[in-house]
């Protein structure tokens, strides 16, 4: 919770601080794996309200828009309408496994980014030289996959292996 509301940047003190009780309140009225979904989507309304950290939203490029205005971010948009679906399909079913319906979710997304990222015709385009092989777009795959996942606010946890211990 420390590091997402780290990110968070406003002039009004208030809203900060709503935001943080929004963020606690994710985490405390919900089973754990729940709660990681709830606070992903305070993310995205971090994201919508222009209140994300100017470091986060070069890294996700995302941009700060008017809370009346809709965004016209695909990236944040997908990103937001993904975790909401994580969201039901783990408020639905009880019995539901949050790392099952992350590894669908994530088998989901894999599979549309193989599908958009098929080179053209044009065996020179060196736009496509990068993902002109399947080795090429795995290789691409898997640096988006790291760089995503070592922005992320849960990249870290204190519950790893090699944080230190008092």
């Amino acid at each position: 919770m420390i590091a997402i509301v780290s990110h968070v940047e406003t002039s009004n003190e208030f809203a900060r601080l709503q935001q943080v009780a929004d963020i606690a309140s994710a985490y405390d009225s919900r089973p754990a794996g729940a709660a990681i979904f709830k606070a992903a989507m305070l993310f995205v309304r971090a994201v919508k309200a222009g209140t994300m950290g100017s470091s986060l939203m070069r890294a996700t490029g995302a941009r700060p828009i008017s809370a009346m205005q809709e965004t016209d971010n695909p990236f944040s948009e997908a990103f937001g309408k993904a975790v909401d679906l994580g969201n039901r399909i783990a408020d639905t079913d009880d019995k539901a496994d949050i790392w099952d319906i992350a590894d669908g979710l994530l088998a989901g997304a894999v599979q549309y980014w193989l599908y958009s990222r098929q080179p053209c015709s044009d065996p020179e385009c060196e736009e496509c030289q990068p993902i002109s092989t399947a080795q090429g777009r795995i290789e691409e795959l898997r640096k988006l996959m790291r760089q995503f996942a070592e922005e992320s606010e849960y990249f870290h946890s204190p519950t790893d292996r090699n944080v230190g211990r008092a």
